[in-house]
């Protein structure tokens, strides 16, 4: 009798990590097939791959944030924000997913949202400015604008990256209705950077 359920008890335990393994395996391969997809930027095939990772180990935040960056990569805004900002929350350091988080609420229009991972980054990385040009880019009011342009200008030889500085700028002048002002940055970004699609487009607005 003590031999049958000791050998019950061998066989569920055997069965058991079999079914691991198995699962195991599964989440591998579907993570060597999303990652292959992302690098051929096959992104619709990547995500239907690491969602199907993610099932053997929903608690795997380095696929989740895979998932949200292939979504993004395929323009699935909404789709990748639940997963982003799941990410974020519990990986708070990693400043380059608050960005794009971030811009997710900027272009969503909750402003304050990305007004406060814009000051995140900020708080690590001063001179940053992809969080700089988010910061600014957040300012509604104009007293947000004005604080904006004032935190950006008392900085802008150490951020370095001219061109750059001058479009973020040049846009936020305008915004703040100082046109003579725009004009200089961003005909100063421009001949800076003359190959810069974007500050020509700012120049023309």
């Amino acid at each position: 009798m003590k031999r049958s359920v000791w050998t019950v008890v061998l066989l569920l335990a055997f069965a058991s990590s079999g079914c691991g393994m198995v699962r195991d395996f599964r989440r591998e391969r579907h993570l060597k097939a999303a990652d292959q997809y992302y690098a051929e930027e096959r992104y619709k095939e990547a995500t239907i791959e690491y969602r199907n990772a993610l099932h053997s180990n929903p608690e795997d935040m380095e696929v989740v944030k895979k998932l949200a960056t292939a979504y993004l990569e395929n323009g699935q805004i909404g789709e990748a924000f639940p997963p982003l900002k799941r990410y974020v929350d519990s990986n708070p350091d990693d400043l380059e997913a608050r960005q794009k988080l971030g811009t997710i609420y900027l272009m969503g229009r909750a402003f304050e949202k990305a007004r406060a991972e814009s000051e995140a980054i900020l708080a690590a990385q001063p001179l940053d400015i992809d969080a700089l040009a988010l910061y600014g880019e957040a300012a509604q009011t104009p007293e947000e604008i004005e604080a904006a342009i004032g935190r950006i200008e008392s900085q802008r030889d150490a951020i370095g990256e001219p061109g750059r500085v001058s479009r973020v700028l040049g846009v936020l002048y305008a915004r703040g209705q100082d046109i003579p002002r725009a004009e200089e940055e961003l005909r100063s970004a421009v001949s800076t950077s003359p190959d810069s699609a974007e500050s020509h487009l700012a120049l023309a607005r």
